[in-house]
């Protein structure tokens, strides 16, 4: 039997609201500060006999309570095979199950123990048979426990806006106030050159991106040149801006990053077709840099 799994993202900054931008719209009301808690997929993985004991369980929830038997019970009820329940303090595995020959063995984040009778009895019937009705309630459950999940130590970010030829400080806020009305919060960087190594020709190059888990838009050391123009440099920023407030669609499973909401917004941009069409005249002057 397969093994089943649902895992949430939470390496990120709790949620901020934000005021609706005059340029954007309302995509940009009530934004988390990150990729807000979605379901990431399912994954299967194959069946392995088990012959240990139980995981050890964290010291909050290892004792016997009312909240933990009547989750047992619930669960007991949905499964046709002798259960082995942990309590967790996962910061990204909400929930996993593992189907093994002899038993069912779930994994639950502490959150559950006191969850209410309709989240019980959802859990139940997705842990039975993978409801996605449930698996969507769990999710919105999880999203309003998330002050629940321990947090991720930040780790400490060397940031580089001044350029030869380009200020990222500016650019950024300039995009920030036309397009966002201020509200974006990210952090803004060049990303690290390449030092003076040789390299083979490169046949692709990542213009711009952006981390959720730092809040930081990195853009590539190789636009800081003199026959960039600002206004293709103002384009990525804007496109990552919008991967800061627009968190990924999921789609049967898959994360998609450039959906039709996505795509719709970048077009928003004053010069989106000319960016484009400055990128591809000028994409191998950018590729021998």
């Amino acid at each position: 039997m397969p093994a089943v799994q649902i895992a949430f993202d939470f390496d990120c900054a709790e949620p901020r609201r934000a005021r609706p931008p005059a340029r954007v719209g309302s995509f940009l009301a009530g934004i988390g500060e990150a990729v807000r808690a979605r379901v990431t997929g399912v994954t299967r993985t194959p069946t392995t006999r088990a012959s240990a004991a139980a995981p050890a369980e964290s010291s909050e929830t290892s004792q016997a309570s009312p909240a933990r038997a009547h989750l047992e019970s619930a669960l007991r009820g949905a499964l046709d095979t002798p259960l082995r329940l942990t309590i967790t303090d996962n910061r990204r595995t909400m929930i996993s199950l593992r189907k093994r020959p002899d038993f069912t063995e779930i994994r639950l984040h502490h959150m559950f123990l006191t969850a209410d009778a309709a989240t019980v009895a959802a859990l139940g019937r997705y842990v039975g048979g993978s409801d996605r009705a449930a698996g969507a309630l769990l999710g919105r459950y999880i999203e309003g426990h998330r002050e629940r999940i321990r947090r991720r130590v930040s780790r400490s970010l060397h940031l580089s806006t001044s350029g030869i030829h380009h200020d990222l400080c500016g650019i950024y806020a300039d995009v920030n106030t036309r397009y966002f009305a201020g509200q974006v919060d990210a952090a803004i960087s060049w990303g690290r050159s390449a030092g003076g190594k040789r390299r083979r020709s490169r046949r692709s190059i990542k213009l711009g991106s952006y981390c959720s888990r730092d809040r930081l838009i990195r853009v590539h050391p190789s636009l800081d040149a003199e026959f960039v123009p600002r206004f293709f440099l103002e384009y990525i920023v804007y496109h990552e801006m919008l991967h800061h407030v627009l968190p990924p669609a999921i789609r049967n499973g898959r994360r998609l990053l450039h959906d039709r909401e996505f795509k719709q917004k970048e077009r928003l941009f004053d010069d989106y077709a000319l960016s484009l069409r400055w990128e591809r005249e000028n994409l191998d002057r950018l590729l021998g840099r």
